[in-house]
């Protein structure tokens, strides 16, 4: 009957909606599109270092900010790690880090361990040039293929340890 075709449609619609989409699927969740895959993540570290190679202070700035001023850290957490909007999408990232791991896709690795080696890694290719450059007496040339080795290295480091 018709109501029961309806009733069928619906039924695997929400099922559909039920399931994990796959990791490369375009299928939009809540209205965006999350994807974590290995090329996403590759993307994700290059340009994190090419925003880093544009403003190679930053990480001294936010360092400061964050181990010297209490106040700073209260407004990060209260505007940033607190907001719904944060927690929905570190939810969303984590949700396909586990769906990657249970496929065996992916090594099982806490995804909150996958964006803290990522972050320092890269940050302290920054935080260590002017140990690179001064005691190793480097010329600007040889400190830009320092770093771009870098963002290679973390990239496959990284990357390596997420396969299962």
């Amino acid at each position: 009957t018709k109501q029961a075709t309806t009733a069928n449609r619906r039924s695997a619609s929400s099922a559909n909606r039920s399931k994990p989409a796959s990791v490369h699927s375009k299928r939009p969740i809540h209205g965006a599109f999350l994807l974590f895959s290995f090329d996403f993540l590759r993307s994700a570290i290059s340009t994190y270092f090419d925003t880093l190679m544009q403003n190679p202070r930053l990480p001294y700035f936010v360092l400061e900010e964050l181990v010297s001023n209490p106040e700073r850290r209260r407004y990060l957490r209260e505007n940033f790690v607190k907001k719904p909007a944060y927690a929905y999408l570190y939810m969303q990232l984590e949700a396909r880090v586990r769906h990657e791991q249970q496929a065996g896709r992916m090594a099982r690795v806490e995804p909150f361990d996958i964006m803290m080696s990522v972050a320092s890694l890269t940050v302290f290719t920054f935080i260590s040039l002017p140990m690179y450059r001064d005691l190793l007496a480097q010329t600007d040339e040889q400190v830009r293929q320092y770093i771009l080795h870098r963002k290679e290295e973390v990239t496959r480091l990284v990357l390596q340890g997420l396969r299962p």
